[in-house]
């Protein structure tokens, strides 16, 4: 539904006397075209039911031609064929053509003039403004056509039992359908690029006040992007994998403090024993009694 104005009028009907005109005007183009690859012809009357040829390299012979004055053999029109203006039409076409199957929105880099300064932000922008254009399309032909689909499929197998018994895991579960295609897997790509800001913007803002990254999960963060980014699962390490792998990095930290330590007291001791502090006792004996 298209929105009135506070005056009742629709932009449709605003437009109207603007689409009529377009299209004489188209009308009056494609005439006068026509005109001039194929004009209109004026020829004496004792031409009328003799044979008459206009074909490329064609010769019309005509009684006491060269009687008139004109040389043996002269065109029978001369005009200038509007190369230039025909080439424009076809390009025309060919665009609106290209715009009637959503070309401009699959072939989002093709489209436009290959220039050295675009920037990574509107290369963003133009693939996102196309997925956002193709969204529609495709949440109408999986919810309305291959949801149904399969869900009826899937019904009619289930009473039929031609399905085996689900395992115990997922019995009794709803199942959530999710396609994989060429489109689904670049419109998840674009979502990519919300948390590609917002953990640039945190990273800058940590060189701030580092207390920012707290806000962050960034364990879920890089596991989200990497789904998104259609990515095979086995790249991120399971959760269970990664809890090990800190528990051992955790506890080679400790030992390691703990060797610091234990070589920084023996070293403390070391001076303890070396240090003379009278009666032939060194510091050491005389803080242990022995």
């Amino acid at each position: 539904m298209v929105a009135n104005d506070a005056y009742g009028r629709s932009p449709g009907m605003d437009a109207l006397p603007d689409i009529k005109q377009l299209q004489l005007e188209v009308r009056r183009k494609a005439q006068a075209v026509d005109k001039m690859v194929n004009p209109p012809l004026v020829a004496d009357i004792q031409l009328k039911n003799q044979p008459a040829s206009l074909l490329p390299g064609g010769i019309t012979y005509v009684t006491g031609y060269s009687a008139s004055g004109k040389p043996g053999f002269a065109s029978v029109y001369d005009t200038k064929f509007p190369v230039a203006e025909i080439t424009e039409d076809l390009k025309e076409i060919r665009t609106r053509i290209q715009k009637i199957f959503f070309n401009d929105l699959f072939q989002t880099a093709t489209q436009y003039e290959t220039r050295s300064n675009v920037t990574a932000d509107e290369w963003e922008m133009r693939k996102a403004e196309s997925l956002i254009m193709l969204g529609p399309v495709l949440e109408r032909i999986e919810h309305e056509f291959l949801s149904p689909a399969i869900e009826r499929v899937y019904a009619i197998m289930s009473r039929a039992g031609i399905l085996p018994d689900p395992p115990a895991e997922i019995a009794g579960n709803p199942i959530d359908i999710e396609y994989v295609s060429m489109l689904s897997v670049a419109q998840a790509a674009a979502q990519s690029a919300g948390i590609e800001r917002t953990l640039g913007l945190a990273g800058n803002l940590a060189g701030v006040d580092p207390a920012v990254l707290d806000n962050i999960n960034l364990d879920f963060a890089l596991d989200k992007f990497s789904s998104l980014m259609n990515n095979d699962p086995r790249m991120i390490r399971s959760a269970e994998e990664l809890q090990a792998i800190r528990q051992r990095r955790e506890q080679q930290a400790q030992q390691q403090q703990q060797a610091e330590m234990a070589e920084k007291l023996a070293a403390g001791a070391k001076t303890l024993s070396e240090t003379d502090v009278g009666g032939g006792k060194s510091a050491l004996q005389q803080m242990t009694g022995i």
